[in-house]
């Protein structure tokens, strides 16, 4: 096999693009995470709104939408 010069796309360019991929990786992760996260944040406080006020207020809210 030998070494290639990283010029002719040999080992060099291939372990930068490992990196490139892995790093890509890990940033859309934590985006998925902070997704989530909000999501949770969301469910959770609209969970709280309602127990808070009722559902009464979130029908009257409904039938005026409609």
């Amino acid at each position: 096999m030998g070494v290639k010069p990283a010029s002719s796309g040999g080992v060099f360019r291939i372990r930068d693009s490992d990196i490139i991929d892995s790093v890509s990786v890990y940033i859309i992760k934590i985006i998925e995470i902070r997704i989530l996260c909000i999501a949770v944040v969301g469910a959770v406080t609209a969970a709280i709104l309602l127990l808070i006020f009722g559902q009464g207020l979130f029908i009257d809210c409904a039938y005026c939408i409609i």
